[in-house]
């Protein structure tokens, strides 16, 4: 608009006050669709059902426009503990555990297991566990997390395998459901 055209508007203070009331609010629209993602320098912004607000930025390693939408993800290019997976299975990648997005690893800890534990794969899940083999402690443990006892010490356990260990403390016993009591 040019400024004699302001000028022209702006003939009285009400009608100056109304006008600048009415360009501020053309620029209140909504900044972003509610239910979209899309990637923002590496960054991933999403703007939430029942929202018209500012999106939500999540830093990512990477953010990716992927053919199921974008997403963050933990390398930015594909890596071959992806390829040919389902999305959303879970997989071992830089010994952590994670899911595959369209042949990206996403949502991984960015932390490798504990030491004196290895990452491994089971029932479609990526976890940490102290055996690379099904510990038969677990056999028995028919939820897909568990605990049971092994003497005095507390099992925990995930699809079969071994999760964590710990011993009782003093004065406790571990009771048939896994619990130190």
């Amino acid at each position: 608009m040019s400024a004699s055209s302001r000028l022209f508007l702006c003939r009285g203070l009400s009608t100056c006050a109304l006008f600048a009331v009415i360009a501020s609010l053309a620029a209140c629209g909504p900044t972003c669709t509610p239910g979209t993602n899309s990637c923002n320098g590496g960054n991933l912004e999403s703007c939430p059902y029942g929202s018209d607000s500012e999106p939500m930025v999540e830093y990512c390693v990477a953010c990716k426009e992927l053919p199921s939408g974008a997403t963050c993800v933990d390398s930015p290019s594909p890596v071959s503990a992806c390829a040919n997976v389902a999305n959303g299975t879970g997989v071992c990648w830089n010994e952590s555990p994670t899911t595959c997005q369209d042949g990206y690893p996403t949502n991984s800890a960015q932390t490798p297991c504990d030491q004196g534990s290895v990452c491994v794969v089971a029932g479609g899940k990526g976890f940490c566990a102290l055996s690379s083999a099904p510990d038969p402690i677990c056999a028995g443990v028919t939820a897909p997390l568990g605990a049971v006892c092994d003497g005095e010490d507390q099992v925990a356990c995930e699809l079969g395998y071994a999760t964590s260990r710990t011993t009782c403390p003093s004065g406790t016993l571990c009771t048939g459901s896994g619990v130190c009591m």
